[in-house]
């Protein structure tokens, strides 16, 4: 896990040096869309460990003093595609800044500012994921150790209580730490987010087999010099792990019918997503050569008329298209996420309620940005299909959008994933 965030890390500063050094040609579309892959790939492998409390392993990764059991999701996948992507937006504005014939309005000025911004931003934050490969939960001979990409955590055996942790539910995301010396725990970063009463379940072993290790070593101190060896771990399963389950755990009752139709709604948004973007896809594909015709004669029309400079008038269409494609790939990847989320929250799990409100909301929001529609002026006799198919999109994602987000913040929603698992 640590060698591959890294590797995440690495192949994001290359995929940015790929788009600078070669903006002329498709290839930083290529390493766009092959980002796009990997954090599809890792996004629905975390997801399908996490929407299956039974499907992780009730073992630890055994490293040199340590039982680690590191986070489902590695931030390092983000960060590479935020860098990808900043090299893409550093290309665009290479080509507008160093283009003769290109006049520089407002808006260019503002695109470079939000990429200076980013710029700042993402690269301490690679240098921080990159220290924090090690990042998720670590049993050590003097302690808990939680790190976190933004804080961090150190509680020593002696500050924890006798009995606990107890063993979380199928739908809770923490497990409760209970204290008799709470001031013996150190922290470290943003303290804001982090509840030093709760510890994460969303790691790669088995919420039970965590909480029963800790708990073990709290009320066995003679055990917890060996923790680090395989012999020791080889004990510790075989006398805390032989009873977690390797079956699903049922919700404490089905759904109540706001949830019902918000998963509905859901579903719903899915299919509506994927279909509306293989029609964009379909129609500047479809329709190629009369939008380049077309393209074309406005551009000869201009020339005539206003004496502007000639360039590739059909490279507006060209872009549509790549546009369009990663639009359609990014649809792939909500849709996975919220399918995941759906999952979850049929088991009533708080994370999937909360998981489908943030696609809710990106897919309403989505629909009021002015990047949803395609700078592409089609012939007059197409134009009426593509303004239908462009408000068909509006009203549906903003629409299903805000339903969905209403029906999950009614209070029934909220209860249902709230109550004590089974």
């Amino acid at each position: 896990m640590v060698y591959r965030s890294r590797l995440y890390i690495v192949l994001g500063f290359v995929g940015c040096a790929l788009a600078l050094l070669f903006r002329d040609s498709l290839l930083p579309v290529a390493v766009l869309f092959a980002a796009l892959v990997v954090v599809l790939v890792e996004g629905a492998r975390s997801m399908y460990r996490l929407t299956g409390f039974y499907r992780r392993p009730a073992a630890f990764t055994v490293t040199s003093g340590q039982f680690r059991s590191p986070v489902l999701y590695s931030p390092a996948v983000t960060v590479m595609l935020v860098l990808v992507l900043l090299g893409l937006n550093i290309a665009m504005l290479l080509d507008e800044f160093t283009d003769p014939n290109q006049t520089l309005g407002v808006l260019d000025w503002i695109m470079l500012g939000l990429v200076y911004f980013t710029a700042v931003v993402v690269l301490p934050l690679a240098v921080l994921a990159w220290s924090m490969a090690t990042s998720g939960v670590a049993l050590t001979p003097e302690g808990v150790v939680w790190r976190a990409l933004w804080y961090g955590r150190t509680i020593p055996w002696e500050a924890l209580s006798p009995g606990g942790p107890l063993r979380p539910g199928s739908n809770e995301v923490h497990m409760r730490l209970v204290f008799t010396r709470p001031e013996l725990v150190r922290r470290r970063g943003l303290r804001l987010l982090d509840r030093p009463d709760r510890l994460t379940t969303q790691t790669e072993v088995h919420p039970w087999l965590l909480a029963d290790a800790i708990r073990w070593y709290v009320e066995h101190p003679e055990h917890r010099a060996a923790i680090g060896t395989e012999a020791e771990h080889a004990r510790l399963v075989s006398a805390v792990g032989a009873d977690v389950p390797r079956q699903p755990v049922s919700p404490p009752e089905p759904p109540p019918p706001v949830v019902r139709t918000a998963i509905r709604l859901g579903f719903a948004g899915v299919a509506f997503g994927l279909l509306t973007a293989v029609l964009d896809v379909a129609l500047v594909f479809g329709f190629e050569d009369r939008l380049k015709a077309h393209a074309r004669a406005v551009g000869e029309r201009e020339v005539r008329d206003f004496g502007v400079e000639p360039v590739d008038w059909e490279s507006s269409v060209s872009f549509s298209q790549d546009w369009l494609v990663t639009v359609l790939l990014s649809m792939v990847l909500a849709a996975a996420a919220a399918l995941a989320c759906i999952r979850l929250l049929k088991r009533g799990n708080e994370f999937g309620r909360i998981g489908l409100a943030v696609v809710s909301i990106a897919a309403a929001g989505w629909a009021t940005m002015l990047c949803f529609d395609v700078a592409l002026e089609p012939p007059p006799d197409l134009a009426s299909l593509f303004i239908a198919v462009t408000v068909l999109k509006r009203l549906g994602y903003l629409g299903l959008g805000v339903a969905t987000l209403v029906l999950l913040m009614l209070p029934a929603s909220r209860a249902f994933t709230r109550q004590s698992p089974a």
